[in-house]
């Protein structure tokens, strides 16, 4: 009997579907989370921490995750980062990992939602630009997908409408005068 009941099993086995009947283990993502705040932190790790995935390491910042990489004291598959607090330096220390750790998949995972970050993201080589405020399935199927290769980015209406609405010049009032009033009639 073969179990490809997830996309990550096959992910996991590059593609091949292992047989649940002979007892092999199937080795788990590896997973790296970055946020500033330890409390998201753990609470991320609750919510995709299973038999697919394995957190391997917390880290504040995308420097620390970078460091830890250096030195070799973590090993991953895929990081979940915000860069919220410093995101110059988070970009640049992203755009690092990718350089250095080319196989490593990042995604952010962000509340700030505005096109500018987008753009970074992008630049910096994430494979994904993901809302905080989505459920934990909805998270756990994009990582699904983007250890396939798969790139999640948000529409761009969706970017549009999260961006803060600038406030517009007030518009010249045309004034019309004529040399006697229209009557108004009844329809």
């Amino acid at each position: 009997m073969v179990d490809c009941t997830s996309i990550a099993s096959m992910v996991l086995d590059n593609g091949k579907c292992r047989s649940s009947i002979s007892g092999e283990n199937m080795s788990k993502v590896k997973l790296l989370i970055s946020d500033q705040n330890q409390l998201v932190r753990e609470g991320i790790a609750r919510i995709l921490a299973g038999d697919k995935m394995v957190v391997v390491g917390q880290m504040r910042s995308m420097m620390e995750v970078l460091d830890a990489l250096r030195v070799g004291s973590h090993s991953a598959d895929l990081l979940l980062a915000d860069p919220s607090i410093d995101s110059e330096q988070q970009f640049e220390a992203m755009t690092q990992i990718r350089q250095e750790f080319p196989d490593l998949r990042i995604v952010i995972l962000t509340s700030e939602f505005a096109g500018s970050w987008l753009d970074r993201a992008l630049i910096a080589g994430a494979s994904g630009f993901l809302p905080k405020d989505m459920s934990g399935d909805a998270l756990r199927f994009s990582l699904e997908l983007v250890l396939l290769g798969e790139q999640i980015f948000p529409t761009v209406r969706s970017v549009l409408e999260s961006e803060p609405k600038r406030e517009s010049r007030p518009q010249q009032q045309a004034t019309y005068q004529s040399s006697s009033p229209a009557p108004l009639s009844r329809r």
